[in-house]
C-alpha cells in the first residue's frame, strides 16, 4: 500500500512540475512577443541567458549574433521603423525534458501596411528556477 501511495504522489508531483514548467514557458513566450512589440528591450533582453546565440535563417545563409549585438539591432529596428511594429504568436508547440525546453512558435509581424509571417525556434534552459532562452533561430516566410 505504501509503495502504491508513493507512486501516485511521485506521479502527481512530476505532473504538477511539468504543468508549472509549461505555464512558465508559455508565459516567457508571451512576454517575449509583448515586450518586443512594446519595444521594451530591457524586459526583452532579460528573457535571454547572457551567452545566448541568436541566428537568422534566410533560406540561403545563416547569420549568427550573440545577445548584445542582437539587442542593439532590435533597438535600431524599432527606432528606424516608420510605424509601430507588432509581433504576435499564432501558435506554439512546446516540449520540456530535464530542465530544458524547445518551443516552435508561428508568428505574425505587422507594421502599418506590411505583414510578415515566420517561425521562431527557441531552446530554453532552467537556471536557478528561471527559464532563459539560450538559443533562438528566426525564419521568415518567403
Amino acid at each position: 500500500m505504501k509503495v502504491v501511495l508513493f507512486f501516485f504522489l511521485f506521479q502527481f508531483c512530476f505532473y504538477s512540475n511539468e504543468k508549472n514548467d509549461l505555464r512558465e514557458i508559455e508565459s516567457a513566450l508571451d512576454l517575449y512577443f509583448s515586450s518586443w512589440s512594446k519595444a521594451n528591450m530591457i524586459e526583452y533582453k532579460n528573457l535571454f541567458h547572457d551567452s545566448a546565440m541568436i541566428q537568422f535563417d534566410s533560406g540561403f545563409e545563416i547569420k549568427t549574433e550573440f545577445l548584445e549585438e542582437f539587442i542593439v539591432g532590435q533597438i535600431y529596428a524599432h527606432k528606424t521603423s516608420l510605424s509601430k511594429m507588432t509581433e504576435i504568436p499564432i501558435n506554439k508547440k512546446i516540449q520540456i525534458e530535464s530542465g530544458k525546453a524547445q518551443a516552435i512558435v508561428r508568428w505574425k509581424l505587422t507594421s502599418e501596411n506590411r505583414e510578415q509571417m515566420g517561425y521562431d525556434y527557441f531552446t530554453f534552459v532552467k537556471i536557478k528556477n528561471k527559464w532563459k532562452i539560450v538559443h533562438l533561430i528566426f525564419h521568415n516566410d518567403k
